[in-house]
């Protein structure tokens, strides 16, 4: 008995030990807060419900916690209130009055891209209410998209989240308020609110989205708060208490009204950026200072800082975008606010002139001429203007210009002005004409434009420093215009004779310079800087003589007519008035650069009718989506020197007279595009020149002339991705005419050298180096020396620069016939490599100083003659009995090579080469060899009855099978001369001294003529001009030379020996040629020599001729009219292509007066066509009879065989010119009257002219 109560004892005790231990687990399992959700009764204990954790009997066993530490929330209408929750559905809830969720303890909610809705149905306050020291509230979203909205409440107040005490952190998710009277989250008390990621959001009038007050914290790291409410007293966050406290170091602020509102609360930013429609800040103490590593950025409608009475604002460093840095919201009290750093895009420091803001201003980057800057700098700093025309505040160099700005007035003393504004107001008051200089000693910023009245000449001198203009408008206008009350443009004046001088210095600006109807120069030295347009002008002048020209986003110079700003958008018929006070525009440039986004230079068609524009210097670059040069109206524009112009089209042109010469570079570098151009406007397709007279429609826009002249006689047009010259050949406008000659210069494209595009109806004829269009009357015509190759193919013709880039340019795999022709006076001087389908047609005149071979191993090289006389050259299987078939062949470089005629191997045959005859040559002919060329004519055992002989300006040598030829070089003329007259017998006992007959390039003297042995002899020397002495020798009947002593000044002396004598003289020219393409042993050197020195033709440039370049007819009647002594006539000029004012306009109007010239007969002359052999020779037959000159010679021209392509008006002119020597045969058979006279064989006829027919 007494064992059991031990026992039992034992167990009580073992059982009371336990107790403790079994209520601290589970005390410590009630406040454990991970894994459980509980529900507090009022005795303070969990709840047994699953849904808290529990396993619905005892409170005590917790269900297992899951793997990442969230429980799925499943509820559908009601939320969590402590643990970590992870939603598995959207929520809808209808928190009452009295019912709510309130967080006490922790609560982590993951909203995993569910929305929780708070309904209308309920009255309470409230979607999660936060109200102890010890709560915590957490919202995330793992998947994105997740929300809270109470959207439907907009008619009661209701907030998403309040915290009176404990924190709250947003990690992710949207918190969005839709009700007029609510907030998304209100922070009371002491609560603090962190958001790291995630949106706060309010969507309506009067909702707020971050409220702060009592002594509540809100610190912003991430995410974003936007407010959509467009009430003026709306904020983004929202703080009223200066006990609250702001800070923001990441995130973005976005809103329709205001960014922050403190009135009280001081606010920290350290990151984030802020867009807002009104004031970015309306505080009270605000600094803005970026940490280490991140940026602040403000865009704001309004004011930076919308400042109350007494504020103290501070700005470090950050990017600003706003009308102004501040605007005071009370005038009570002067609020401050410093600015150390920063960069600015305002228009105004403050809002108001009245502001009464203190600002002071110790640094930052100014983007814009902001008004008075200057005004709030601190001390010992200065405004540092940039060459992008930002302003920056930085220390000042203590340095103080004795003038920051002076005045000299027509040589006056000097007077100072602090200002250009007040120096331009004094300058104004002076009288027109004069003599005006205005000097910077300081940069300038001027925030209105600078207006300097008309008719004074004005050179504005920057001493080298940088005048800021306004960040709108014109930085300078000169001259003014005022249509007052006028209906008419003619009504109103346009007038100003002054003339405006940029020099020495930088000008920034929106835009650069207005000219009305002045001379405005831009000299060497000056830097003009724009966002916008650089120069206009209406009327008036445009000279750029060294000046750099940028603009970054637009144009260069614009250049109108001066009746446009009476109206801009007149119609045509105003603007297109040809009345006298309509005066053009005109644009010269020399030197400098032009560098812009589009058009360096351009006009407005009719509106810019008449425009002049030479650039002879100086670069214009635009990008490569915009053209450089667009010229859409009449006028002209001359494009020469060394001028350099770069685009994504080089020149558009649209009418007018465009003359590219001299060493110019025009330069395309857009990608090709195939595209037929608009009819307005220019779309750049990579040519340098691009060509589109056709393209305006049946109306046209052009004021008196439709046409579209080019001349390409110099320079280089070069297209990276294209062709450098495009033609366009349209139907749409019959009425407008477009003549394209290329005499000279270089072309190099990526796909052609030349293009003509035909289209529609258009029928092209072509008659030698010419295409004429039926409909768009367009001609284009391309000298053999330029683009000696062409090749026609679906309405369009390339022309090439050679045959090697004809052939480069087609595709290597198509299979379609190509056919390659090469046209007069040209000359194939680079290997050409045929393929199967690629023929080469090979005009009569053309000259082959390389080799055609094949491109194909099983392929050789053939040659056939067509029914026009042209050497076609393909690529046939190689024959097994080439005999069978073929005359000649020639072996070269491991290839054969078969001719079907003895005239094509020797057309093709190359120096040092042998042609074998494969059997007799029975064709009955001359072969004639217009080429230097020394080659072997092996016949074998075959005979040939064709004659080899050299073409004009050549001669023929043989020497066995060898034949050579070579330029030929003319024999001297020997006449008598009186130097030798008298007899020996008046001298039985002096020997005689033989002086030679006249000699070319001078004369030689002897005194005495006669002399007795032993007695000296003085030889007398005297080269003609342009010549010098070569050799002088003296020699004895027996051949003896004897000894010469030079005296000087062209005197030499003798001891006469014991016999007579023989004097021997030679001199040499001293070339005055300049040109480096005329050879000292060049056929036609003498001539060009004889008419440069006459001053009959001038080089194309200072250092060549261009001798392989044709001539046309203005050019030669120019020359016969300085050969006439230039007389000046009062004659009426009905050739409606011919100005007056062009170099050839008065010699044309001289030999029409006088019968030398006719026409066209269609009331044209033609003066840039190219002119044919029988225009020449009837030209000079009419000249050479109406100079007196005896023009009775004829000559027999039936042995031409194309003597009946003779035009009747030439035929008595090329019998005479014939008989005279003037003009000879192209060959034995062929007198070729229609064919291009080249400058060099211009040149040797009108040497022989004017020496042997003109004396």
């Amino acid at each position: 008995m007494r064992k059991k109560c031990l026992a039992g004892i034992m167990v009580l005790c073992l059982l009371l030990s336990m107790m403790p231990t079994m209520a601290f687990a589970t005390e410590a399992e009630c406040t454990k807060t991970e894994g459980c959700t509980a529900v507090a009764h009022e005795e303070g204990c969990p709840a047994a419900d699953p849904a808290s954790g529990g396993d619905g009997n005892d409170p005590t066993v917790l269900l297992d916690e899951p793997a990442d530490g969230y429980t799925e929330w499943t509820s559908t209408d009601s939320l969590p209130t402590s643990g970590t929750y992870r939603l598995a559905d959207n929520v809808t809830i209808k928190p009452t009055f009295f019912e709510y969720a309130t967080v006490t303890r922790s609560l982590v909610l993951d909203l995993a891209g569910h929305t929780v809705t708070v309904s209308d149905e309920g009255d309470g306050n409230y979607a999660y209410f936060v109200n102890s020291s010890n709560a915590s509230l957490v919202i995330e979203d793992s998947v994105g998209g997740g929300k809270i909205t109470n959207a439907g409440t907009t008619d009661r107040m209701l907030t998403l989240i309040q915290v009176n005490n404990g924190s709250f952190e947003l990690k992710g998710g949207t918190l969005e308020n839709t009700s007029s009277m609510g907030y998304a989250v209100f922070i009371n008390s002491s609560a603090q609110l962190t958001m790291t990621d995630g949106e706060i959001k309010n969507t309506v009038n009067g909702g707020y989205a971050v409220y702060i007050n009592g002594t509540a914290g809100f610190t912003m790291e991430g995410g974003k708060v936007t407010q959509e409410s467009t009430y003026s007293s709306s904020a983004a966050i929202y703080a009223n208490n200066s006990a609250t406290s702001v800070s923001i170091s990441g995130g973005e602020v976005v809103s329709n009204s205001m960014g922050v509102y403190a009135a009280f609360t001081p606010v920290s930013v350290t990151g984030g950026t802020f867009q807002t429609e009104s004031h970015a800040f309306q505080t009270r103490n605000t600094t803005i200072e970026p940490a280490a590593g991140k940026t602040v950025s403000v865009d704001s409608e309004g004011a930076v800082f919308y400042t109350f009475s007494e504020s103290n604002n501070k700005i470090v460093d950050g990017e600003f975008t706003a009308p102004a840095l501040t605007k005071s919201y009370t005038q009570e009290e002067a609020s401050n606010l410093t600015v150390s750093g920063g960069t600015f895009d305002i228009q105004n420091i403050a809002a108001s002139t009245n502001d009464n803001s203190k600002i002071t201003i110790s640094g930052g980057t100014f983007e814009k001429a902001v008004p008075d800057l200057d005004r709030y700098l601190d001390t010992d700093k200065e405004i540092q203007i940039q060459p992008d025309g930002s302003l920056i505040v930085g220390e000042s160099s203590g340095e103080t210009p004795a003038d920051p700005v002076s005045v000299t007035i027509n040589g006056g003393e000097a007077k100072s002005f602090d200002t250009l504004a007040a120096a331009i107001e004094e300058v104004n008051k002076a009288s027109a004409g004069g003599s005006i200089t205005v000097s910077l000693g300081k940069d300038q910023i001027v925030t209105e434009t600078i207006q300097i009245n008309k008719d004074l000449n004005v050179t504005l001198d920057l001493g080298g420093k940088t005048l800021r203009g306004p960040d709108s408008g014109y930085t300078i206008q000169f001259g003014s215009f005022d249509k007052g009350g006028a209906a008419k443009p003619e009504d109103c004046e346009y007038t100003n004779s002054g003339t405006l001088t940029l020099t020495n210095g930088a000008v920034i600006g929106y835009r650069g310079i207005l000219n009305y109807f002045g001379n405005v120069v831009l000299d060497q030295g000056l830097t003009l800087t724009t966002t916008e347009r650089v120069v206009n002008t209406y009327g008036g002048k445009i000279t750029v003589q060294g000046a750099k020209l940028k603009s970054t986003t637009a144009f260069g110079v614009g250049l109108f007519n001066s009746f446009y700003p009476f109206d801009f958008n007149a119609s045509s018929a105003v603007t297109n008035s040809t009345h006298e006070k309509n005066k053009s525009a005109e644009f010269v440039m020399t030197a400098g650069s032009i560098d812009v986004v589009y058009y360096p230079v351009s006009g407005n068609n009719q509106r810019s009718a008449g425009t002049k524009a030479t650039i002879t210097g100086g670069t214009l670059t635009a990008s490569e989506e915009y053209t450089a040069i667009y010229w859409p109206m009449e006028g002209e524009l001359t494009v020469g020197g060394d001028a350099v112009i770069t685009g994504g089209t080089g020149i558009e042109a649209k009418m007018g007279t465009i003359t590219v010469k001299e060493n110019a570079q025009i330069i395309g570098t857009a990608a090709y595009k195939a595209d037929e151009p608009t009819n307005g406007g220019s779309s750049p397709e990579g040519s340098a020149l691009l060509l589109t007279s056709q393209m305006y429609g049946a109306e046209g826009q052009y004021q008196t002339s439709n046409l579209l002249t080019v001349n390409i006689i110099g320079g280089t047009l070069t297209s990276q991705k294209g062709n450098a010259v495009t033609v366009y050949n349209t139907e749409k406008n019959t009425a407008q005419t477009t003549h394209v000659t290329v005499s000279g210069g270089q072309v190099n494209g990526k796909l052609s050298g030349i293009t003509s595009v035909t289209t529609g109806e258009n029928t092209v004829t072509t008659n030698g180096n010419t295409q004429t269009t039926s409909k768009s009357n367009t001609t284009l015509t391309v000298s053999g020396s330029v683009a000696p190759a062409s090749i026609d193919a679906d309405g369009s013709t390339a022309y090439f620069a050679n045959v090697t880039q004809a052939i480069a340019s087609l595709d290597p795999d198509a299979t379609e016939k190509t056919q390659i022709s090469v046209f007069g006076n040209s000359t194939i001087s680079t290997d050409v490599e045929l393929q199967e389908n690629i023929t080469l047609v090979v005009a009569p005149g053309v000259q082959l100083t390389a080799d055609v071979t094949s491109g194909e191993s099983e392929k050789v090289v053939v040659t056939e003659q067509d029914a026009n006389g042209n050497t076609v050259y393909k690529l046939v299987a190689k024959p097994e009995n080439p005999e069978q078939t073929y005359v000649a062949s020639i072996t070269a470089n491991g290839q054969t090579a078969y001719f079907d005629t003895l005239a094509a191997a020797v057309k093709t045959v190359q120096s040092g080469q042998t042609i074998t005859l494969l059997k007799n040559s029975d064709t009955t002919g001359t072969i004639t060899i217009s080429r230097a060329v020394t080659f072997t004519l092996d016949p074998k055992t075959f005979t040939m009855k064709d004659t080899i002989a050299a073409g004009s300006g050549f001669v023929l040598t043989r020497s066995g099978n060898t034949y050579t030829v070579s330029v030929y070089t003319p024999p001297t003329p020997v006449t008598p001369d009186d130097n030798n007259s008298g007899s020996s017998s008046d001298h039985d006992s002096d020997y005689t001294i033989s002086l030679p007959s006249r000699t070319p390039g001078g004369t030689v003297k002897a005194s005495p003529r006669y002399a007795e042995s032993g007695e000296t002899v003085t030889l007398t020397v005297t080269p003609d001009a342009g010549y010098e002495l070569d050799n002088l020798s003296v020699t004895d009947r027996k051949g003896n030379e004897v000894k010469l002593t030079e005296k000087g000044d062209g005197q030499y002396t003798f001891k006469m020996p014991n016999s007579r004598v023989e004097v021997q003289v030679a001199f040499t020219r001293v070339s005055s040629l300049p040109f480096a393409d005329v050879a000292e042993d060049a056929w036609f050197r003498s001539a060009v020599e004889y008419v440069y020195e006459n001053g009959l033709m001038n080089g194309t440039t200072a250092t060549t001729f261009t001798p392989n370049a044709t001539t046309s007819r203005g050019m030669i009647v120019a020359i016969l009219w300085r050969q006439a002594g230039s007389p000046t006539v009062d004659y009426l000029m009905e050739f409606n292509d011919v100005a007056p004012t062009a170099y050839y306009g008065q010699a044309v109007r001289w030999a029409a007066s006088e019968g030398i010239v006719g026409g066209y007969g269609d009331g044209r002359f033609g003066p840039n066509d190219i002119i044919t052999r029988q225009q020449l020779a009837a030209i000079l037959y009419r000249f050479a009879q109406q100079q007196g000159y005896d023009t009775s010679a004829r000559a027999d021209l039936g042995g031409y065989a194309d003597l009946g392509a003779v035009s009747s008006y030439a035929v008595e002119a090329l019998q005479w010119a014939n008989a005279e020597g003037l003009v000879n045969g192209t060959s034995a058979t062929t007198l070729s009257p229609g064919g291009n006279a080249t400058r060099a064989q211009a040149a040797v006829i009108l040497s022989r002219f004017c020496q042997s027919i003109a004396q």
